[in-house]
């Protein structure tokens, strides 16, 4: 079976527009904090790098208020100048932070290596929009020898899993082109190449863990190790055994982000069942379900290759039974 398928730390728009959304925000803050509650232990300088639409503000002033050194936040959009606005508020804590406005993290120029490099590169399955690899150009200019990352770790989980009202949903958005009398044109011809086209969409929302079909398996990516060219292509082996005999719809995916402190370890999870943050799950749905047994072993491969507008072009899954 084939299928083709073609955005911490601290937002505050979020915070203000998604009420929805608080509990997984209030994680989203505790990860990190909690993380660099004992800053001062490491008595040095202190980078908040964000390279996309997000405000650095409120979290370049929690870091001062746990005794950095001091902070560069490089923050690409308009958002700078709130953040500017919010330091000379605050000049106490503001004068140990320096505002960098650059659209392209390869253009930042500091006058030091930095002790800690925090960002929220994480998009839909971890990788979408492509900011991880400015996290880790970010790594590779100012990040010192044995230097912390938050996150450090990040994690690809994928499971089988059966949703046949979501099958359907998919399946009748293409009837329209069944018919072959619309204003005296025929719309039949077109029917295959939209049924196609609906289900080669990924499906981002929140769904029941009790639709997964087997546990997950997962893909580890180490912040601290992994090249900017690695994440230009992915492609990670599956092999799952079912737990129930269903129908498989397709691929589920979500992600986790390690927040590895001295002091505190900590998880931010995208789970199905978890609190449900901006990230939401992602689900690859394929045309044609296959029938499985229960433990029966599903085989298959998730690639993933990267393009210019900050995404992935493809996301070919494939199995077999």
């Amino acid at each position: 079976m084939f299928v083709d398928i073609p955005t911490l730390l601290f937002e505050d728009h979020h915070l203000q527009n998604c009420s929805n959304k608080v509990s997984s925000t209030n994680l989203s803050v505790k990860a990190p904090i909690g993380s660099v509650s004992k800053i001062n232990d490491l008595k040095e300088k202190f980078t908040v790098v964000k390279t996309r639409k997000a405000d650095q503000s409120m979290m370049m002033m929690m870091i001062q208020v746990a005794g950095a050194k001091h902070a560069y936040a490089i923050e690409a959009s308009e958002m700078a100048a709130y953040a500017c606005k919010l330091i000379a508020g605050n000049p106490t804590l503001g004068q140990r932070i320096t505002v960098c406005n650059q659209r392209k993290v390869e253009e930042v120029e500091l006058p030091e290596e930095v002790d800690i490099l925090i960002s929220e590169p994480m998009g839909t399955l971890l990788v979408n929009e492509r900011m991880l690899e400015s996290y880790i150009i970010a790594r590779d200019r100012f990040l010192m020898p044995n230097g912390k990352m938050f996150p450090s770790i990040g994690r690809i989980h994928m499971a089988p899993f059966s949703d046949e009202y979501l099958f359907v949903e998919i399946a009748n958005k293409a009837l329209f082109w069944q018919q072959q009398n619309y204003y005296d044109v025929d719309l039949t011809p077109l029917y295959g190449s939209t049924f196609q086209g609906y289900f080669s969409q990924p499906v981002v929302d929140a769904f029941d863990p009790r639709l997964l079909v087997s546990p997950p398996m997962c893909h580890v990516i180490d912040f601290n190790e992994i090249k900017e060219e690695d994440l230009y292509e992915i492609d990670i082996p599956l092999k799952f055994i079912a737990s129930v005999g269903t129908r498989v719809h397709g691929m589920a995916c979500w992600f986790d982000v390690l927040f590895n402190g001295s002091i505190v370890q900590r998880w931010l999870t995208s789970a199905p069942g978890a609190p449900t943050t901006l990230w939401y799950q992602i689900r690859c749905v394929v045309s044609q379900p296959i029938y499985v047994m229960a433990g029966q072993e599903i085989t298959g491969r998730l690639h993933v290759i990267a393009h210019n507008a900050q995404s992935y072009q493809h996301i070919i899954l494939s199995a077999r039974i």
